[in-house]
């Protein structure tokens, strides 16, 4: 079951970590990240065909957003490479020997899609506003 693979990744990639960084990433990866996982890739039973197979840099980029827009503490923008750090690190740690995954190792680190995810996220708020505006 893909729950139980995420949850062992965590673990392992957990008990490396200092204080610190356990405190700023696993919140992330365990909350939100994971999360998301699950639910994007219903399909997907193993972490192995996860991680090497089916993730991608749209995955990326949507589960910044999901960090950002389900995550209530968010308040700058500073968020979004608090995310990507925390992935960057999970990945380099715990994924990428474990599970090769060369589309995903050719846009690392992943804070250079941290503008991208902004712009994406401006367009999606003044969406939202407009039809706020229009709707109601």
């Amino acid at each position: 079951m893909l729950i139980i693979g995420l949850n062992q990744l965590l673990r392992n990639f957990g008990i490396n970590l200092t204080q610190y960084e356990f405190n700023q990433y696993i919140p992330k990866l365990r909350d939100y990240f994971f999360p998301f996982l699950l639910q994007e890739k219903k399909h997907v039973t193993d972490a192995g065909t996860l991680f090497k197979f089916e993730l991608t840099r749209s995955d990326i980029v949507k589960s910044t957003e999901y960090y950002i827009l389900k995550n209530e503490k968010v308040k700058s923008k500073s968020a979004i490479d608090d995310f990507l750090t925390a992935l960057n690190c999970f990945f380099e740690e715990e994924i990428y020997e474990k599970y090769p995954n060369q589309n995903l190792m050719n846009i690392r680190p992943f804070n250079k899609l941290s503008s991208e995810i902004e712009n994406r996220l401006n367009t999606r708020i003044i969406e939202s506003r407009w039809l706020n505006r229009h709707l109601t």
